[in-house]
């Protein structure tokens, strides 16, 4: 069954970067653009009549600076709970993408990506992830402590790396052959172990012991007796 496009919303206060990102991304095939705005108000006026999956958002939307986007990031992510915001702004700075994650944001990218990793980004966020650039998943990870990672069981290294792919829980049962629920345990053990508290976090500790780390003994899960 072919999948549904991804349907999204670009909110920023400046014409030409809406029209442009729109012509940027109405090229791919699975990209349909469903409504521009350029402000709070027209953001919360829209969403309900355009139904985006994704809210393609910048900090900036007037003179109150970043704060009033990341306002508006909590309001999408409270009253529209279905709409993953993706953060895309040129302010990019450790503490404003912590503060967006905590707010609800599933991603944040500075507005220097390219094209194909911003794609790629929406991509797995469509897919149930979390997205963030190479430059802001490097900001998260700067206070963190890798040696936290090696508390993780092998069968918790292998959910975190599908996590950090973009994969939903239904598709990771699907890959590791364990159910829904076991997937939703191991990531609930993660979240204590690691002191997170939402999925877009526990993506940037996947960041953060990078692939090496991750795959590890995840290619001998198949040979190593199942975790459950």
């Amino acid at each position: 069954m072919k999948a549904l496009p991804m349907r999204i919303m670009i909110v920023d206060n400046h014409d030409v970067v809406r029209r442009g990102l729109r012509s940027v991304l109405e090229l791919e095939q699975d990209v349909v653009v469903v409504a521009e705005v350029g402000d709070r108000a027209g953001t919360l006026q829209t969403i309900p009549t355009a139904r985006p999956g994704i809210v393609l958002l910048d900090l900036k939307l007037g003179s109150g600076g970043p704060a009033e986007g990341l306002e508006l990031v909590e309001e999408i992510a409270r009253a529209h709970p279905e709409v993953a915001v993706v953060v895309f702004t040129a302010f990019v700075t450790e503490d404003l993408a912590r503060d967006a994650v905590r707010r609800g944001a599933r991603g944040y990218v500075q507005k220097d990506v390219d094209v194909v990793e911003l794609l790629r980004i929406l991509r797995g966020v469509q897919g149930g992830g979390a997205g963030f650039d190479s430059h802001t998943a490097r900001l998260l990870i700067g206070r963190g402590d890798a040696g936290d990672s090696h508390q993780l069981t092998v069968r918790e290294r292998q959910i975190l790396r599908l996590v950090a792919a973009g994969c939903t829980n239904r598709e990771i049962a699907q890959q590791c052959f364990i159910s829904e629920g076991t997937v939703k345990y191991h990531i609930r053990s993660m979240f204590h172990r690691l002191g997170v508290s939402h999925r877009a976090e526990l993506a940037r500790w996947a960041g953060e012991v990078g692939e090496e780390l991750l795959e590890c003994e995840a290619a001998t899960v198949s040979r190593a007796p199942q975790q459950r």
